[in-house]
């Protein structure tokens, strides 16, 4: 059995909270469910001090504020591994997110070991050692947890600090940790970021190929089905299905019968929403012609877009070669059309009011961003 603490009490976790806050780093890990609802269910929280080892149990009647406090005492480094999962569960359930953060995903990638290592791979090519990924979608809500679900838990942050170790030496030696730093600080920025409700239909896969007339029915019908998920803590899909979004909106049916007979519903999306939706498709229909949404533009189609990109791309190469770091670690393809969609399809006062695109940001801005958007720029 691994070496730590199963806390359930409230004298336990203020100790542990006291002691970890003087110390430089802490490894932290989650464990949740989430299956039907839109936000996941805590189940675990994992952190270790680099001296003791703890399991926080949620479901116990504790306040887990002083374990959050840890998330933003900038003097304690919060090391995750491939963050993004538990950034959401931190945004879900703390006051804050962990700041200065330390992804080791990142780290490795950065050093060029591969650009999306698990935890099991990155434990087996830095310590040699074998982790058993069996328990991960376990219910980690059932209590009590089972010790092979404890054991499990407890080396997803026992193995983080020889990793960190061997990282940031390596990262140091490079004049690169810094850069995983200032990574964790975007990604941080980033879960700070809403998706305006209005905004929302830009995102549902095959929009493009809407007319402004069925644009007009989706913009609303994304809006409703993201606060209805809300409302019930349900996943998206099942309010109405993403694909059933654009079924809904080419068809634009104005009765019940109408609705069932579209053989892409599911019957419980029109038995639960049917009144809902066809009442959003009629408001739409009464909007003036001059309210329809314009027509969604992909990027591929923007003139000369191939040659632009290949253009950024050998830019992004060429800063990767002389930074000495894995051309995917500076910018993949979507972060590249990232920065195009930010530079073509908003105006001055949109774009400086966006989130600025990654390679725009931090490290990146200093090694490619700032030259590749003079030359987009020129190219205008």
């Amino acid at each position: 059995m691994s070496d730590f603490t199963l806390i359930t009490t409230q004298p336990e976790l203020d100790a542990f909270c006291t002691s970890a806050a003087t110390q430089p780093v802490l490894y932290l890990d989650t464990e949740f469910v989430r299956t039907r609802t839109l936000k996941p269910k805590l189940g675990l929280l994992q952190a270790f001090d680099g001296i003791t080892a703890v399991l926080v149990d949620p479901l116990a009647e504790i306040d887990l504020s002083g374990f959050w406090a840890l998330l933003t005492n900038e003097a304690v480094v919060k090391v995750l591994h491939s963050c993004s999962e538990d950034l959401e569960v931190f945004k879900c359930y703390a006051n804050g997110l962990p700041v200065p953060l330390f992804d080791t995903q990142f780290a490795a990638a950065i050093l060029g070991d591969g650009s999306s290592l698990g935890y099991a791979a990155l434990a087996k090519n830095y310590l040699d050692i074998y982790i058993d990924k069996g328990e991960s979608r376990t219910n980690w809500l059932a209590r009590p947890l089972r010790d092979e679900q404890l054991e499990y838990a407890a080396k997803d942050v026992l193995y983080l600090k020889p990793i960190f170790e061997q990282l940031k030496a390596r990262l140091e030696e490079k004049g690169f940790y810094q850069y995983v730093i200032q990574e964790g600080a975007f990604a941080v920025a980033k879960r700070h970021v809403e998706k305006l409700p209005d905004e929302i239909y830009l995102d549902i896969k095959g929009g493009w190929r809407l007319s402004s007339d069925q644009l007009a029915i989706l913009k609303p019908l994304a809006k409703w089905r993201q606060q209805e998920a809300e409302r019930r803590d349900l996943a998206l899909n099942f309010v109405v299905k993403e694909a059933n979004l654009i079924t809904i909106a080419t068809n634009k049916p104005r009765s019940l019968n109408t609705l069932r007979m579209l053989p892409e519903l599911l019957p419980q999306e029109v038995r639960y929403h049917g009144k809902a939706i066809l009442n959003i498709v009629e408001d739409a229909l009464e909007q003036p012609q001059d309210e329809w949404p314009p027509v969604i533009t992909r990027l591929v189609d923007y003139p000369g877009y191939k040659q632009i990109y290949k253009q950024a791309k050998d830019k992004v190469e060429a800063a990767a070669k002389t930074l000495g770091v894995p051309t995917e670690a500076i910018a993949s393809k979507r972060q590249i059309n990232q920065m195009l969609s930010w530079l073509w399809k908003l105006d001055d006062e949109l774009r400086a009011q966006a989130f600025k695109p990654d390679l725009l940001q931090g490290w990146r801005q200093n090694a490619v961003g700032e030259d590749l958007l003079a030359q987009l720029k020129s190219g205008l």
